[in-house]
C-alpha cells in the first residue's frame, strides 16, 4: 500500500512482453467515460534510450505496459516507440502510454450481418484486431455475477456510513425533524443496492439471447469504429482493465468500489483537498427510439411488417431525447433495454462537479489508485460541517479521474462525478403496423392473431 509519507515502491512501468521495468518520476493519468485513456509519464533520458533500442533489436511494436503506484495497478496502456519525447538539455524525457482500445484503429473490417447477437458480433470484430503482443486478453460482459463479494462488502460500508452520519445527529435535530439529509442519503443508499442489481439483469440478461440482435453493415470500416456503433446500437460501454480484459457493458452496473466520505476526518480514510461538488442531475427525463421493421407471419399465414417502439422515462425533467434513424434492432425487448441504457448513461455523464484527493496523505490510497469508471462516491451529510461552502452529501458516480503524480511533490486525484436517478425508471414497448396502424404488446400478440 502507498504509505501516508512517501511513495514506497514508487511509480513504475511494467513493460509486459520485454519484462522491463522502469521507475518513473512524475506522471499524468486521465480515464473518462467518454475518451480514451491516456497516460504521459517522466522518465531518465537513459531509460528513455534503453526503451526504445530495446524495442528496435526485438522488432516490438504497442507493447502493453501496467503503471503502477506503490505498487498496486493503476491501469494497462499501450507504449509506441515513436511516442518517446526528450527535451533538449533535459536529462529526463516524456513517454506518452496510449488505450489498449486504440489497437482497434490498425484493422478494417468488411461484413454485413442481416441479424446478430450482440456476442457474436463483438467477437468477430475483436478476432481480428492487430495486436500480437496481447493488449487485449479476452472479451466478458457486466450480464451476471453482479451480486459478487465486494458487494456485500460495499453495503456494510454503506450502511456503516448512514449509522455515523445518523449517530452524529442531535437529540434536537431528530426529534425536530431536521434529518431530510439524512433521509435523502438513506434514499441513496436503498436506490444503490437495489437498483444497480436489478438493473444489470434487466440491460443484459444475456448478451447472446435470440432477441438482443440487430443488423450491421460494414464496409473498409475500422475495428474500433466497428466496435463503437454495435455497443452504441445497444447502449453500452467498452473498455480494457488492467487484466487486458475488454469489457463490454455499463460501468455503474460492475462489481465496482465504494469510496465512503464521512465527514469526519478522524475516521475519514481519504483526504479531501477540494470538494466542488452541486446536486442536480441531468433534465433529461425521456428517451424514446424505434427499431428496424422486419416481415413477420402469423398463425393464419398472414404477413405484416412491423417494427418496434420504446420509451424510458423517470422523475422530472424537460429534455426528452429521441433519434432520427432507427435503431437497428427487431426486437421490443432489445429496444427497450437500450432506451433504459441510454437514460441511465444520460444521467452518469451528467458533471455535477468534482471531488479532489490527496493520494499522499490517504490512508486508504489502494482505492484511490485503482478508482475506476462507474465507481460509487458516497459523501455524508457530515461533509457540511467541514467544509466552507453549503454543500450537500450523496450518492455520486465516477465518469472522469485524472491522477497527477510527482514523487517528489506530491499525487492529486480529481474525480468528475455524476449521479444517478433519485426514482425508479419506467419504461414500455409495443410493436408497430404502421401500415394498418395497429400497435401489438408483443410479437405473439400478431402471431396468434
Amino acid at each position: 500500500m502507498t504509505q501516508s509519507c512517501d511513495f514506497q515502491n514508487g511509480l513504475e512501468l511494467r513493460f509486459l512482453r520485454t519484462g522491463v521495468k522502469l521507475r518513473a518520476y512524475e506522471a499524468s493519468v486521465r480515464l473518462s467515460r467518454d475518451r480514451f485513456s491516456y497516460a504521459r509519464v517522466k522518465i531518465s533520458r537513459e531509460a528513455a534510450a534503453l526503451l526504445v533500442d530495446r524495442h528496435e533489436e526485438e522488432g516490438l511494436e504497442y507493447e502493453p505496459v501496467i503503471i503502477s503506484v506503490g505498487g498496486v495497478d493503476q491501469g494497462r496502456y499501450v507504449y509506441d516507440p515513436e511516442e518517446v519525447r526528450t527535451v533538449q538539455g533535459d536529462q529526463q524525457a516524456w513517454v506518452t502510454l496510449s488505450d489498449p482500445l486504440t489497437r482497434l484503429n490498425r484493422t478494417t473490417i468488411t461484413q454485413v450481418w442481416d441479424s446478430v447477437t450482440v456476442d457474436d458480433a463483438i467477437q468477430k470484430i475483436v478476432g481480428m484486431i492487430d495486436d500480437p503482443h496481447n493488449a487485449i486478453t479476452r472479451v466478458d460482459y457486466i450480464d451476471e455475477g453482479v451480486e459478487g463479494a465486494d458487494s456485500f462488502n460495499n453495503r456494510a460500508i454503506i450502511n456503516q456510513l448512514v449509522n455515523l452520519s445518523e449517530d452524529a445527529m442531535t437529540t434536537a435535530e431528530r426529534t425536530q425533524g431536521s434529518n431530510s439529509r439524512l433521509s435523502r442519503l438513506r434514499r441513496f443508499v436503498e436506490n444503490y443496492n437495489v437498483w444497480k442489481i436489478e438493473t444489470a439483469m434487466d440491460l443484459m440478461p444475456y448478451v447472446d439471447a435470440p432477441d438482443y440482435q440487430g443488423g450491421f453493415e460494414f464496409e473498409d470500416t475500422p475495428l474500433l469504429d466497428a466496435l463503437f456503433q454495435v455497443c452504441n446500437e445497444f447502449g453500452l460501454v467498452p473498455w480494457v482493465k488492467t487484466d487486458g480484459t475488454l469489457w463490454i457493458g455499463l460501468p455503474e452496473l460492475a462489481d465496482t468500489r465504494v469510496i465512503p466520505i464521512y465527514g469526519d476526518p478522524s475516521i475519514d480514510k481519504y483526504v479531501i483537498q477540494q470538494y466542488n461538488v452541486t446536486r442536480g442531475h441531468s433534465h433529461a427525463h425521456k428517451v424514446t427510439a424505434r427499431g428496424s421493421s422486419w416481415r413477420y407471419r402469423s398463425a393464419d399465414r398472414s404477413t405484416a411488417n412491423l417494427y418496434p417502439e420504446a420509451e424510458a422515462w423517470v422523475g422530472d425533467g424537460d429534455k426528452v431525447i429521441s433519434f432520427d434513424e432507427p435503431i437497428r434492432v427487431r426486437s421490443a425487448t432489445a429496444l427497450e433495454r437500450y432506451v433504459r441504457g441510454v437514460l441511465i448513461n444520460e444521467y452518469a455523464r451528467y458533471k455535477n462537479g468534482n471531488i479532489v484527493f490527496n493520494g499522499i496523505a490517504s490512508t486508504d490510497s489502494v482505492h484511490l489508485v485503482e478508482l475506476g469508471i462507474g465507481d460509487s462516491i458516497f459523501v455524508s451529510p457530515q461533509i457540511e460541517q467541514h467544509c466552507d461552502d453549503n454543500v450537500d452529501g450523496g450518492h455520486f458516480v465516477v465518469n472522469e479521474i485524472q491522477h497527477d503524480i510527482n514523487t517528489r511533490v506530491g499525487w492529486q486525484i480529481t474525480a468528475t462525478v455524476g449521479g444517478l436517478p433519485d426514482g425508479d425508471i419506467q419504461s414500455k414497448a409495443v410493436m408497430v403496423d404502421r401500415r394498418r396502424d395497429i400497435v401489438y404488446d408483443s410479437i405473439a400478440d400478431f402471431v396468434e392473431g
